[in-house]
């Protein structure tokens, strides 16, 4: 894409709507770039967004971002730019399967997927009893080599400049018009499906039978799975954490580039004037009530409900922005006895998943657990606990929450999910479990299928600088910090 006349110039006075990651490292960005008259303003109390770090005892808990893999690779120079110390892996995960959560007997994440590709192999070999183990590894290993080759068939590259294509052919999108299963299938890539379900629909991306393949694309990237390769084989594990926690980078960066942020900035509504300001309605953190002119406007936050306060949004954002989906994940930090299998003294493993609850008639069942202590135990010369310990359980709904039931801090609290939690605590027998805190996010703002196929996302990104505004954020992209931070370096490359 040629580069044209810039959207706004240097001495232009820039607001940035959201202090999350997206918010945060635009206004660096732009600073570092010499724009200097960037204003951040934010809603809540606090900057981070969906990075969202809790400290208990002195440990990190992180009850948004959470996972980093190889392909982070902006996020590891902002990490050693700004003085974060190392990441360190959270270890592999304990599963449970249906058929052993009343007795909580895990098994591994290796076996788990081993019982997965011998079920695929009995489909296409019924004639065969059972399957050679190292044909079942064979099988992974050939799975990620086709899909690697099939991506590279599709987007010319293995790795992307920016983490997701910013413009696909009309042939592209047909050709990747379906769910990811129905792509995973066509393309006889079944042997997939186990390792999806953890690294995909796990993460909060989408169950794979439901969402777009354009987003399993996005997220599944070969440069990722060459990094599981990497660890089927014996090298060190590619999911990582932040010691540190991930809301402080976004923290860190806004204290040292010395960013204009205003927190607890409630704005009522933003007219646009083409060719004139823009006029910011808000009440400020003292409770006084102002209009602010601006040059440029630079949306991060979600976009559809952005529409509520662009006071003159153009038939192209309505159209674009009302198409938006979201789901909801629910992260709930709490205390309970340690869990067999998984947390208890001779396992002490941080994580585990119950990928049957899963499934699509599972909506919002407790279907992961995390132990951010155990992750971080040795960093922090920490004993371990094995009599009560603060863990965090998560929900997956592909339920929308509506937008009046969101609080000023961008959660919700969801009765709903809190009583479903409580019931597969029940179910599976743990003991004496008792609930701190509760968070239901917005998560994962994404265009469905058909909007996907009418080009919406190339669209979205060839309207950036329409009515003086950028659109940037995860819900102008992907739910990942890593694609936030990369697609605001394509805005720069591309507009500036």
């Amino acid at each position: 894409m040629l580069k044209g006349k810039p959207h706004f110039d240097k001495h232009h006075r820039i607001a940035v709507i959201g202090a999350g990651p997206a918010g945060i490292h635009m206004a660096s960005l732009l600073k570092k770039n010499g724009y200097c008259n960037v204003t951040v303003l934010e809603k809540s109390a606090r900057i981070g967004g969906k990075s969202y770090t809790q400290f208990v005892n002195g440990v990190p808990y992180e009850l948004g971002t959470c996972f980093m893999h190889n392909g982070y690779r902006r996020i590891k120079d902002l990490l050693r730019s700004y003085g974060l110390r190392r990441e360190i892996t959270p270890g592999s995960p304990a599963i449970y399967l249906e058929e052993n959560l009343d007795s909580l007997k895990s098994i591994s994440l290796s076996e788990y997927l081993a019982n997965v590709l011998r079920q695929n192999w009995k489909d296409k070999h019924p004639k065969w009893h059972w399957a050679p183990k190292g044909i079942i590894k064979l099988e992974l290993l050939k799975a990620i080599w086709n899909y690697c080759r099939l991506y590279r068939k599709l987007f010319g590259t293995t790795k992307l400049s920016y983490a997701i294509p910013l413009h696909m052919t009309s042939q592209l999108r047909e050709q990747i018009d379906m769910t990811f299963l129905e792509f995973l299938k066509l393309n006889q890539l079944e042997a997939l499906i186990g390792l999806l379900q953890i690294l995909q629909t796990a993460q909060g991306y989408g169950r794979i039978e439901t969402i777009p393949a354009y987003y399993g694309l996005c997220w599944m990237t070969p440069e990722f799975l060459s990094g599981i390769v990497r660890q089927i084989v014996g090298f060190p594990q590619v999911i990582r954490m932040v010691p540190d926690g991930f809301e402080t980078l976004w923290r860190t960066i806004a204290l040292k580039d010395e960013l204009s942020v205003e927190l607890k900035t409630k704005i009522h509504s933003i007219k646009r004037q083409i060719g004139n300001k823009i006029l910011i309605d808000l009440t400020n953190s003292a409770g006084i009530r102002k209009i602010e002119a601006y040059d440029f406007l630079i949306l991060t936050i979600n976009l559809r409900q952005a529409l509520q306060m662009l006071e003159n949004a153009t038939e192209i954002e309505k159209r674009l922005f009302s198409a938006l989906k979201s789901f909801t994940l629910t992260c709930t930090l709490y205390e309970s006895e340690p869990i067999p299998g998984y947390s208890n003294a001779g396992f002490d493993l941080a994580r585990a998943y119950f990928p049957d609850a899963l499934a699509s008639d599972r909506d919002n069942e407790w279907y992961a657990d995390r132990n951010d202590r155990s992750v971080f135990a040795k960093f922090y010369n920490l004993e371990q606990h094995f009599d009560r310990q603060v863990r965090l359980a998560f929900q997956f709904s592909e339920q929308e929450l509506l937008d009046q039931d969101l609080e000023e801090n961008g959660f919700a609290q969801d009765i709903k999910a809190r009583d479903q939690l409580k019931a597969s605590w029940v179910k599976a027998g743990l003991k004496d479990p008792v609930m701190i805190s509760q968070f239901s996010w917005p998560y994962f703002t994404h265009f469905p299928g058909w909007a996907i196929r009418e080009g919406y996302t190339n669209e979205l990104f060839e309207s950036q600088g329409h009515g003086q505004t950028w659109y940037a954020g995860a819900s102008a992209c992907f739910e990942s910090v890593n694609h936030v931070v990369n697609y605001n370096h394509a805005l720069m490359d591309t507009y500036l």
